[in-house]
């Protein structure tokens, strides 16, 4: 695999170490140590090879691909999933349902040429690691790879390309790219123009004809009839329309103001604590409402509390509602958990959200109707 995946190499090597026997843990896994289970190896797929992740879940439409090939990245740290990396357009797609194809390798099938991995060696070395080949674009052909000069220093390996210098009017149209920071005063000549990369680039061309849309005047015998006037819309107002340029319609332009409209009833204001919201009536009773449909959906069961285990709390989020017209709709109350006090891997290890989807919902329907039933 190229050098710019070093990264994803690493974390697979690291998620490997930790469900490896170790002598420092008596033969024991760091993974047992942690989490006090013993690590399934049925998962485990070779790095880098062939997969094909299943996309029926997010697809546009149901003629779209069920699949795509992917090259294999890893496993994924807060998902139950592979990390399969999309070569056509270089996203990496998290699926639990993959095929794969663990003896083709498709970055080995391409001929993209050694990588250097020398900024693994020295870890005081300050030079960047490469994240992808340095490509410059041309007009006239293909992406072009800049190559380190032969007798650069190790600092001027991965120069930022200059302003380019132009060429003799005898030659064609040709754009020469050099190196910033080559000059005589740093140490040496400078190397010839023949020994750079050069890019042609076709001259411009010259725009001979300019077209215009012009207005086609109705046939003979046709008038024009003046459009009548659209009603205005609820609460608007008649004014004077303005005339711009942009063709953009909006109310100025068609001639309405929509005025504001304040609701001057007394509010009882936002609370800052939870005891000021008890001792207003109309936030206590929102919180009432929102407890017992709390109650009546079951949302929670009371148990005893686990040994070292974090509670999750959480906090009332009060708001106002108000009608289309100002008005007031109602106190809403909410209650919301805080669920960042909580670690994945430590506190919790799996989430599911219950997601029905409309296949599901036609089949049950098709079954009642079939059997007679009664749908609540």
């Amino acid at each position: 695999m190229p050098a710019s995946y070093w990264a994803e190499a690493l974390a697979t090597a690291t998620y490997l170490l930790n469900i490896l026997p170790t002598k420092m843990l008596q033969f024991a896994t760091p993974h047992f140590a942690l989490h006090g289970s013993l690590p399934s190896y049925d998962h485990l797929r070779v790095f880098g090879c062939k997969c094909y992740p299943n996309l029926s879940a997010t697809t546009a439409h149901k003629l779209a691909p069920r699949s795509v090939l992917c090259v294999f990245l890893g496993y994924s740290a807060h998902h139950k999933g592979y990390r399969c990396l999309d070569l056509d357009s270089n996203r990496v797609l998290i699926s639990r349902h993959v095929v794969f194809d663990e003896a083709a390798f498709p970055f080995a099938e391409r001929s993209t040429g050694s990588a250097s991995l020398d900024f693994l060696d020295d870890f005081t070395n300050t030079e960047p690691a490469p994240i992808g080949p340095t490509h410059v674009l041309s007009r006239a052909g293909p992406l072009v790879d800049m190559a380190p000069l032969p007798g650069l220093p190790r600092a001027a390996a991965h120069p930022a390309p200059s302003v380019a210098s132009q060429v003799p009017s005898c030659q064609p149209d040709v754009l020469v790219l050099g190196y910033a920071g080559l000059s005589a005063d740093a140490g040496g000549a400078a190397p010839a123009t023949a020994s750079l990369p050069v890019v042609a680039v076709p001259p411009p061309r010259e725009l001979r004809h300019v077209y215009s849309r012009r207005r086609v005047p109705p046939p003979a015998g046709v008038t024009s009839t003046p459009p009548t006037a659209a009603p205005l819309p609820r609460g608007a107002v008649p004014v004077l329309p303005v005339t711009n340029q942009h063709p953009v319609t909006t109310r100025a332009k068609r001639g309405i103001r929509l005025p504001a409209v304040y609701h001057a009833a007394p509010l009882s204001p936002l609370p800052k604590t939870f005891r000021s919201a008890l001792a207003d009536p109309n936030w206590r009773a929102a919180m009432e409402e929102e407890h017992a449909a709390l109650l009546q959906n079951h949302t929670w069961d009371l148990v005893p509390r686990p040994p070292r285990a974090i509670i999750v709390s959480g906090k009332w989020v009060y708001k106002h509602k108000f009608q289309s017209d100002g008005s007031l709709e109602r106190y809403k109350a909410r209650w919301v958990l805080w669920g960042f006090t909580q670690r994945p891997g430590v506190d919790f290890a799996e989430t599911f959200s219950p997601v029905v989807k409309p296949a599901t919902v036609h089949t049950v329907l098709s079954l009642a109707l079939s059997r007679g039933w009664l749908i609540h």
